[in-house]
């Protein structure tokens, strides 16, 4: 109850009003327009951009990696299809059984 009670109470008004001191205005207005354009670029330092770049034995090797995944992993799984296929399938079929026989086993007894 006594933080909605402050919630509320900081919800009205600011809790310590500026000073005087911080309420006054610093400088001259309106403000000269190479102040202006030195204070919009404030954030940005000449020459401090990041610049990103790819060397050729980085587009060498990912080149090599990216366009060789698929038929690499292509030719793991399809080496075993054989077999995996079948006993997914099988799998599959032997707990929809499960499933049925455990919803009828649910829908005649009660415990």
């Amino acid at each position: 109850m006594v933080n909605l009670v402050r919630a509320s109470a900081r919800a009205v008004g600011p809790m310590r009003p500026n000073t005087k001191r911080d309420i006054r205005r610093l400088g001259s207005y309106p403000v000269p327009p190479e102040s202006k354009n030195f204070w919009r670029g404030r954030f940005q330092v000449p020459g401090g951009q990041i610049q990103q770049g790819v060397s050729p034995m980085q587009q060498k090797i990912f080149f090599q990696w990216w366009w060789d995944l698929p038929t690499r992993y292509f030719w793991r799984f399809t080496k075993w299809s054989d077999f995996l296929i079948p006993s997914l399938m099988w799998y599959t079929g032997f707990l929809m059984c499960k499933n049925d026989v455990e919803e009828g086993t649910r829908s005649r007894y009660w415990y």
